[in-house]
């Protein structure tokens, strides 16, 4: 097994940016998570978050598969002209 990460995450939503919900209304949570490899440069990253406002989920479990490093070795590096740095 490869090597675990621990971390912590915060994500939130506020609305639209003209027009922000009410406090209440808004949508925050924190994560505790786990961040690890899987065979093949496959990364995951693994959490259960919780409400902080409440306008929030009271508990969000989230899964996430990173494809980057098992897509650029599918189509090679990128070249040195780079289109956004």
């Amino acid at each position: 097994m490869r090597g675990l990460t621990p971390g912590v995450e915060f994500c939130g939503g506020v609305g639209n940016i003209n027009n922000p919900e009410p406090t209440k209304e808004q949508q925050h949570c924190i994560f505790p998570v786990v961040k690890g490899e899987l065979p093949h440069g496959l990364e995951y990253n693994f959490g259960v978050g919780v409400g902080l406002t409440s306008g929030s989920d009271h508990v969000v479990v989230k899964f996430n598969v990173e494809l980057e490093k098992y897509v650029g070795a599918i189509f090679g590096p990128s070249s040195t002209k780079a289109w956004l740095w």
